[in-house]
């Protein structure tokens, strides 16, 4: 009987084991990539000629090194998983419950990019607003300073206030 004990325990635990030995050196090697990527897009200045494209106000390194992180963890995850020899179904509910978070997660981020760019687009064509054209919005006035992709500046009184451009052109009217 105490025979019988070694022989099911121990591929249990050896799996286990080596499972939590790829966890740790998954985690490890997504925390070093993340910090040796984040310090070459540094070094490179990745955020200053993207800031310059969009608006200056975009870490771009940061986000690039982080999510490049977040995907070694999750293969690693399902690496010790497929060790502990779960089932494929089980992989995949959580792999879809992982896509449906991300999804919506992304959707809600994104939630004002589309209309700012379109209101952008739409400010750029019709060429009306511009950087220095005296505007009125419902609770501010003054002169736009800049517009961005995203986002414009008005000044009023040596103070800069951020308007998104979809407030900008449909108060601006």
């Amino acid at each position: 009987m105490s025979s019988v004990a070694p022989q099911i325990f121990s591929p249990l635990v050896n799996n286990l084991s080596i499972a939590i030995v790829i966890l740790l050196l998954g985690f490890l090697a997504g925390k070093l990539i993340s910090m040796i990527l984040y310090k070459l897009f540094t070094e490179i200045q990745l955020d200053r000629a993207v800031g310059t494209f969009i608006d200056g106000r975009i870490y771009i390194s940061r986000y690039i090194s982080s999510i490049i992180s977040v995907v070694i963890y999750i293969v690693t995850f399902f690496l010790a998983l497929n060790r502990l020899r779960l089932t494929t179904a089980f992989i995949m509910i959580l792999f879809i419950v992982a896509v449906i978070i991300f999804v919506g997660s992304v959707m809600l981020g994104l939630g004002d990019f589309f209309p700012n760019l379109y209101y952008w687009i739409l400010i750029m064509q019709e060429g009306k607003l511009r950087p220095g054209k005296k505007v009125k919005l419902n609770t501010l006035s003054g002169n736009i300073s800049k517009i961005s992709v995203f986002r414009s500046w008005i000044e009023k009184s040596g103070e800069k206030f951020v308007v998104s451009n979809s407030v900008l052109y449909k108060e601006s009217k």
